[in-house]
């Protein structure tokens, strides 16, 4: 007697997009973020499938910045879209290591102010830019700190 086999069609999610949003302190706001990720779908035929919205300092650990929420909302092929990709963290090492994680996912990443489109593998190219853009962030980052320090007189030189 031959034995019946039945067989399970598995039906692929389609890629979904979830955008993430931060900024450090909580007197400031997403809406800016929002705004520019929303008109940059709109403008791309994108639609936007969830929000990540976060209020947390760049400095602080990944699950303060919902990273790992960001990192189990998506799988292979979903595109995340952020508005910069300092949002995703403002030190080389920190960004870096995230879109290194993003990529091995095959994950596709898009920074809209930096017209930064990473396709779930990573060539030399995207490499290259990726460093800079996040060189830059950890270098502004670096300035902003140092303004206060200037404004209340610390490590301003003396003139005598």
């Amino acid at each position: 007697m031959a034995e019946q086999v039945e067989s399970v069609v598995f039906v692929a999610s389609p890629p979904k997009t979830v955008a993430y949003m931060r900024v450090s302190t909580i007197g400031q706001d997403t809406g800016n973020q929002r705004l520019a990720l929303l008109e940059f779908a709109r403008r791309e035929h994108i639609e936007i499938d969830e929000s990540l919205e976060v209020s947390a300092s760049s400095q602080r650990s990944g699950h303060d910045r919902k990273i790992d929420g960001l990192l189990d909302a998506v799988s292979s092929s979903d595109l995340v879209l952020v508005s910069e990709l300092s949002c995703l963290g403002r030190s080389i090492g920190r960004i870096i290591e995230l879109l290194d994680i993003l990529v091995k996912r095959e994950i596709r990443i898009i920074a809209v102010k930096e017209d930064i489109r990473i396709d779930g593998r990573q060539d030399i190219r995207s490499k290259v830019i990726t460093t800079l853009f996040a060189l830059f962030a950890e270098v502004d980052r670096d300035l902003i700190s140092e303004r206060p320090r200037e404004g209340s007189g610390q490590g301003v030189p003396q003139v005598l």
